[in-house]
């Protein structure tokens, strides 16, 4: 099962979520704000994306923290401490596929989820997309009869 990781008011989040929701995919919604990092996710993400891909350095959050905790965030054991107290410092979404390196953000200009530097998302075996100006369709190798094609047909 896919899992979002977030803040449910934040726009990017929003966006994210109505994407996979556009595209009929399904997925679990984890609040950071009602239920809490969760560490050992954490851990995972501080080692892959990195926690400097995690870390939100444009958010008011980071811009309210005084200089000297800003200035003490330099490897992944600093990070990790100020993002647990912090957890609005963490760049949204954060998504975990089910398998692999989880993604962070949401390029909304290309309306993909994938981290921002990726020339290519990583897609989850499951998810494949087929895109060109005119469609999109969704197929699931998982279930060959699903898919879901949007726009005029090719």
């Amino acid at each position: 099962m896919i899992t979002v990781y977030g803040i449910p008011n934040c726009d990017t989040v929003k966006r994210a979520r109505t994407w996979l929701a556009d595209r009929d995919i399904a997925y679990r919604f984890h609040d950071f704000k009602k239920a809490g990092v969760p560490e050992a996710s954490l851990d995972r993400w501080l080692a892959t994306p990195g926690w400097d891909a995690l870390v939100n350095r444009r958010g008011t959050t980071w811009r309210r923290l005084d200089e000297a905790t800003r200035d003490a965030v330099v490897d992944a054991g600093s990070a990790r401490k100020v993002l647990l107290a912090n957890p609005s410092l963490i760049k949204r979404p954060v998504v975990d596929w089910g398998h692999g390196a989880p993604t962070v953000g949401f390029d909304a200009a290309n309306g993909r989820l994938f981290p921002l530097d990726a020339t290519e998302p990583d897609w989850p075996d499951h998810i494949q997309f087929i895109r060109s100006e005119e469609f999109i369709m969704t197929i699931s190798p998982v279930d060959p009869l699903f898919f879901r094609f949007r726009g005029r047909s090719p």
